[in-house]
């Protein structure tokens, strides 16, 4: 993946030379409203090839080092082997396969191209265990949800630690934090990442839901991915910063839990949750699986499964940490 992404941003840097960009060199069409890009075009342009798995319906952008697929009419893609969500649907135009400007920007390629540390190195992690006090979080019996993800958290600040990070926990007992209060805690001991861990529920015939997913920031002028379509916003929020570094960080750990004997992929979400708001350094919201159904239920609250969460969470950070500091 970093090899292609090598090769983009020569292409990158020739353009730049030329005074365009890979974006404008498109052509981008408005399709309902929206910019979208030709995804043959696109693709050529970074040199990948397409083929359609399905004519009209699914279709496959790949290099040596990556494989996106779209499928038209539906906002689930899947980029290296992840799932995610798309802000906007892939549309079929004139008989081609169009996918909007903002998801090429936002979404596909910091991971594609990714964006360097605006700091030499990535060397402070707040860690941010969901609840606490007098918010349990989710119930299941005798399990709170603000116990287990406290307990997942100080197991990642531990496999972190072994090597070398610092690592802060916005809460290190079982005591209630304001959801504002949170990402100042990163902010005051001058985090350059921001993950908050969560545990899943679903109600109802929903309980057999599984998996895990991972939420970044939702970029200004698009509806969070459980919104519907509904809730576009222009609005910009602080964390709206560090768009193209909150997929990155995504990607890296989603695939790390996906990895890690996940049931499902839930994918690559997006949400503007309080705490993804208002942090000022690239942040995560993780939901690491389902405590409504029984089956995940007996594997979170067995200490090995959470070693396992832990380590693919420690990972996915791992992972992108050595992704950001590449070499010039």
């Amino acid at each position: 993946m970093i090899r292609a992404g090598f090769a983009i941003l020569f292409l990158s840097l020739a353009a730049a030379a030329r005074g365009d960009t890979l974006m404008e060199r498109l052509k981008p069409v408005r399709l309902s409203g929206s910019p979208y890009v030709s995804v043959e075009d696109w693709a050529r342009e970074i040199r990948f090839e397409t083929k359609w798995l399905q004519r009209g319906k699914s279709l496959q952008a790949a290099s040596r080092w990556s494989k996106l697929i779209f499928n038209i009419g539906s906002a689930k893609a899947e980029m290296n082997g992840v799932q995610l969500w798309l802000s906007r649907t892939p549309r079929i135009w004139k008989g081609a396969a169009y996918v909007s400007l903002l998801d090429m920007e936002k979404t596909i390629m910091p991971v594609l191209h990714p964006p360097t540390a605006d700091a030499d190195e990535v060397t402070t992690i707040c860690l941010d265990p969901g609840h606490g006090g007098s918010d349990p979080g989710n119930n299941e019996g005798k399990y709170r949800e603000k116990h287990l993800t406290l307990e997942i958290a100080q197991a990642v600040r531990r496999k972190l630690q072994s090597h070398g990070l610092r690592v802060i926990l916005t809460r290190d007992t079982d005591k209630g934090l304001k959801l504002a209060s949170r990402p100042a805690v990163a902010l005051k001991h001058q985090a350059d990442l921001f993950v908050s861990i969560h545990l899943n529920s679903a109600p109802g015939a929903g309980r057999s839901a599984s998996g895990p997913e991972v939420y970044c920031l939702t970029p200004p002028g698009a509806a969070s991915t459980n919104a519907g379509g509904r809730g576009a916003t222009s609005v910009a929020y602080p964390g709206n910063r560090n768009d193209r570094e909150n997929a990155l960080l995504a990607h890296h750990i989603q695939r790390a839990l996906v990895r890690a004997d996940a049931p499902r992929d839930r994918g690559i979400k997006r949400a503007r949750f309080a705490v993804l708001r208002y942090a000022t350094m690239p942040a995560v919201l993780i939901e690491a699986g389902f405590m409504s159904n029984s089956a995940e239920l007996k594997k979170l609250t067995s200490a090995s499964h959470r070693e396992k969460i832990a380590r693919a969470i420690a990972d996915g950070i791992l992972g992108y940490k050595n992704t950001v500091e590449r070499p010039d």
